[in-house]
């Protein structure tokens, strides 16, 4: 291996980027041989910033690098006011150039927080690698870069400024307990300490000094470092419990033992008050053993093979449950290092028992970096006050006994100098096939099958595990206004399926690389980091958790892959029914190798995936489900699936309010599907402003000869509900069975009143309602809209997701035309007619129902009947003249012309009119889902659907 000065340009040096992301300043420059001169070690620059918690700079901190130097002693730097520092003249000598550079090992660097200021803070020691390898080679050897820069980014030093406060009580009496030990142990920071690849810090902090319990039991820790996990203790005594609040502990986890409380601290103004706590003294007739409760420095104490901090090099510091004899000596302990069959024993300076609960061993020697360390006691120097001998404990899990020795399993610290591979991120849209909700469409995403899928707890900030909703969900990420369409369509197409629909939810899939320990994952939106919680999918290869919580300047989590090579994270809000998601965020995940060093990044922009298709046509409860009336199964019983191969067995409901003739002026907007404006057939100005029609109720409507052909004549717009937000293509419709007209006009977005789905609305002229509405009657005839609507995502229907529409002919007959030729009525409707139900005549001394099954009514042809005079005779009707109250004016529809084949009368110009009524007249459509046969007006009004009564201003053309 050679090393070569590169302060001088040379356009043949190859250059790689190091594990920190080194900057180099520059390559060699030839010799007369044509190689770089060659030196013996590499000079160059490391900068970063300190910080406290809080995020603010902290000046006059002092940065020492402790690796050899041109003068042979340690360079130093201090922090300015933005608390940056900047170190040159950084020498390191022996630089492998294999993987695994473990020559020299990582640059070390000191951090000794200010002194003399009003707020102390903690120190801390930071690794970082040096590597500056090229990729090429020179005669044969390997070519290191001189000049090289490395910067360790920000870290946070945390102030030592919080309180700690409660008072001491006897779990039995109550009574206040004077004069106790309480001490703390740190256990570790809070939030994440370093962003920079490559960069390791660990913090130089040890038990808090203890503080006495007053006369009234009342105790007060200060100066207790800021954003930290501690461990709080008393002397001789278990701790049962706690009045107050101990904010939980998020780092290393939340188990704790019977000697001890784990909790956390924010900052200075968010003190921690403990209230009362409960206390049971240790006594000699006890028969709880023992267990080692805590060992300072380990940085998560359920690994088998516990990590150390970089600060724990000579000295073990051991917390026990209880009062310990004391009887420890450095003959009771053995420290042996490595792994069988190449291990050595390191020498045992001391060991001893600074208090009662707690042990301390001392080695001669420092510990060497990435080694396994095995620490073995003597179990007969292990035992509580009442002779209990020492046990294996069950909140930490490096511990464990053999026939005369305890054993802690521990591995020294490393800043690991080879970083973990970045993962792997890509969006998921998984339809279940089988799934009956795809029969019709796979406009919902379904993420998560709950009958063969386990799904682990997410943790909130509080680090409170969270169990997945125990309801299946069917899920996709889409807008907030989809979720109504969507679930109506689940509803619909699958009445027995009990899943909700969730909107605002993604899925992503990981790849893990096999040299990652762990993952730290964010999402993001504009920068800032959003509240939702992450959900591990447990799949055949691993068991993926979500492990710990870090506020690292916003909501960020820390994911186990639990031995797998790939698995699911679902991203949902935190905060129940808000819709956080949203395409566009930005899912951020980070490796980290064993050391907690943070490794590759990769980043997905969240997209919405689910191709549009149309919603389930809410035109009213009761097809929605929820509206009861004699369509019995209700609920979406009324679309039965038609197998993967159909088409969509959504619905589009022909109905008189879709063709309403307000909407030509108006538009969408105003509209209601009950309001007094629907079939406003009334063209002549004296019978719309008659009293007899101004009195009526404002769901009843009246139509005369001419207004309803006026009203026929209308070329009317129908709405197509979507399941999400979309815009027109300009593409045409493709139907079947469809003999009229129909055209995509245009998508009206935000529409709540037409379909109460707050879905967009496809406008489609249609050439005739009517005819559209005769053409449902089969149940065969469908809209294909596919060519027609793009979602904002720009993605457009495609053969799976199938956006037709079944049409149904749910629409009662209208009335279209009715005389008195003096001789016969006559009454003609839009459709053929079942020969049930009545016809009534409605004024004051005309008032008579004429049954239409009576032997005496004729059926003209299928939509026309026709009755004589004498009918309303015999109903009681003496003057049928008095039937006609309504102003007299003239009509085209009573030509003589229009009305040929149906009388011999020549017309009377200016007729006058009467009212009648039709309500419970069926048509004879069959439902092809329902299998009802007629449609009338009085269950459209049962079923709030609209119209009460429908009537119909006939004429006396008599004459």
């Amino acid at each position: 291996m050679r090393f070569f000065n590169g302060r001088f340009m040379a356009a043949r040096c190859l250059l790689s980027a190091s594990s920190v992301a080194l900057v180099l300043s520059a390559c060699s420059s030839p010799n007369d041989d044509g190689e770089p001169p060659q030196v013996t070690s590499l000079t160059g620059t490391i900068t970063g910033t300190i910080l406290d918690t809080d995020g603010t700079p902290i000046a006059g901190a002092i940065v020492r690098y402790a690796g050899a130097t041109e003068s042979g002693s340690a360079l130093a730097a201090t922090t300015n006011a933005d608390g940056q520092f900047s170190m040159s003249g950084v020498t390191v000598t022996g630089v492998s150039g294999t993987a695994t550079n473990d020559a020299n090992g990582p640059i070390t660097l000191a951090i000794a927080p200010p002194t003399g200021g009003s707020v102390r803070y903690m120190g801390a020691t930071v690794q970082a690698l040096p590597t500056a390898q090229s990729t090429g080679t020179v005669g044969g050897g390997t070519v290191f870069i001189d000049n090289f820069n490395v910067g360790v980014g920000v870290v946070r030093l945390p102030a030592l400024a919080s309180t700690v406060s409660g008072v001491l009580r006897d779990s039995s009496t109550g009574a206040a307990l004077a004069g106790a030990s309480v001490s703390l142990d740190f256990v570790g920071v809070e939030f994440g300490s370093s962003t920079v690849t490559g960069v390791a810090t660990s913090y130089d902090a040890g038990s808090l000094l203890p503080v006495i319990s007053a006369a009234d039991g009342r105790f007060e820790l200060t100066s207790v470092f800021n954003d930290s996990c501690l461990q709080l203790s008393v002397s001789g005594f278990r701790i049962d419990g706690i009045s107050g609040s101990a904010p939980p502990c998020p780092i290393g986890g939340t188990a704790t033992d019977t000697a001890t409380l784990n909790l956390r601290t924010r900052n200075a103004s968010s003190p921690v008050q403990l209230a009362s706590v409960a206390l049971t003294p240790f006594t000699s007739a006890d028969t709880t053993p023992p267990v080692v409760s805590s060992l300072d420095g380990v940085i998560d104490p359920t690994q088998a093979q516990a990590r150390l901090e970089s600060r724990v090099t000579t000295t073990f510091t051991l917390r026990f449950s209880e009062p310990m004899q004391a009887a420890l000596d450095a003959g009771d302990v053995a420290v042996v290092l490595g792994t069988a069959p190449n291990q050595t024993a390191a020498a045992v300076a001391s060991a001893s028992q600074p208090d009662a609960v707690s042990a301390q061993i001392v080695l001669a020697q420092p510990l060497p970096a990435n080694t396994a360390v095995s620490l073995r006691i003597a179990r007969e120097a292990l035992k509580d006050s009442a002779g209990n001998g020492i046990a294996d404990g069950s909140t930490i899990a490096y511990d464990s006994l053999s026939s005369q020795e305890l054993v802690l399993s521990l591995i020294s610290f490393a800043s690991n100098n080879t970083v973990a591979s970045a993962a792997t991120a890509s969006q998921l849209a998984t339809p279940a096939v089988n799934d009956l909700a795809y029969l019709s469409t796979d406009a919902l995403i379904d993420t998560v099958d709950a009958a063969a899928t386990t799904i682990n707890p997410a943790l909130t900030p509080t680090s409170t595990a969270v169990a997945y909703d125990s309801a299946p969900a069917l899920e996709q990420l889409n807008s907030s206004g989809a979720t109504a369409a969507l679930a109506a369509l689940k509803t619909a197409i699958a009445p027995a399926d009990t899943r909700s629909v969730q909107t605002g939810t993604a899925r992503v899939r990981i790849g893990a690389p096999a040299d990652a320990t762990d993952f730290v994952v964010s999402l993001e939106r504009g920068g800032v980091k959003q509240d939702v919680l992450f959900y591990p999918v447990v799949n055949s290869s691993g068991n993926p958790r979500n492990s710990q919580f870090i506020d690292n300047s916003g909501p960020t989590y820390v994911i186990t892959p639990g031995g797998a090579s790939s698995f699911d994270l679902l991203i949902v809000s935190r905060v129940p029914a808000s819709v956080v998601v949203q395409p566009g965020d930005v899912f951020k995940i980070t490796s980290r190798n064993a050391g907690g060093v943070l490794g590759g990044s990769s980043s997905l922009t969240l997209q919405d995936i689910g191709r549009p298709s149309v919603a389930l046509q809410l035109l009213d409860a009761i097809i929605a489900g929820a509206g009861g009336g004699t369509y019995t199964g209700g609920g979406g019983g009324v679309i039965t699936p038609g197998g993967a191969s159909s088409p969509a067995t959504v619905l589009l409901s022909i109905t008189p309010q879709a063709a309403d003739v307000n909407d030509s002026s108006s538009g969408y907007a105003a509209d209601s599907w009950r309001g007094d404006q629907e079939l406003l057939g009334l063209s002549h100005v004296e019978l719309r402003n008659d009293s007899i029609v101004t009195t009526l109720p404002a769901t009843s409507t009246i139509g005369d000869a001419d207004g309803t052909q006026a009203f026929l004549a209308t070329a009317p717009v129908l709405g197509i509900a979507l399941t999400e937000p979309s815009v027109s293509t300009g593409g045409a419709l493709v139907t079947s069975g469809v003999s009229t007209t129909v055209s995509a006009s245009g998508v009206l977005n935000g529409v709540t009143n037409e379909d109460g789905s707050q879905s967009d609305l496809l406008a489609m002229a249609v050439g005739g309602v009517f005819a559209l509405a005769a053409d449902a009657s089969p149940g065969t005839a469908t809209i294909d809209v596919s060519a027609a609507i793009r979602d904002r995502n720009g993605l457009t229907p495609d053969t799976a997701t199938r956006a037709q529409v079944r049409l149904r002919d749910l629409m009662p007959p209208l009335m279209t035309l009715g005389f008195y030729d003096g001789s016969q009525f006559v009454i003609r409707f839009n459709e053929p007619i079942t020969k049930t139900g009545a016809i009534a005549f409605e004024s004051d001394s005309c008032r008579v129902s004429i049954n239409v099954a009576d032997s005496d009514v004729s059926v003209v042809d299928a939509r026309t009947l026709s009755f004589p005079a004498s009918k309303l005779a015999t109903a009681g009707v003496a003057d049928i003249n008095a039937c006609f109250v309504l102003p007299a004016y003239a009509e085209d529809a009573y030509s003589a012309a229009a009305l040929a084949g149906l009388t011999s009368v020549t017309p009377v110009a200016t007729p006058r009119h009467g009212t009648v009524s039709y309500a419970n007249v069926p048509d004879t459509s069959t439902d092809p889902i329902t299998s009802r046969v007629g449609h009338d007006w009085a269950t459209w009004s049962a079923e709030r659907l609209g119209i009460t009564t429908p009537r119909f201003a006939i004429a006396n053309i008599a004459p």
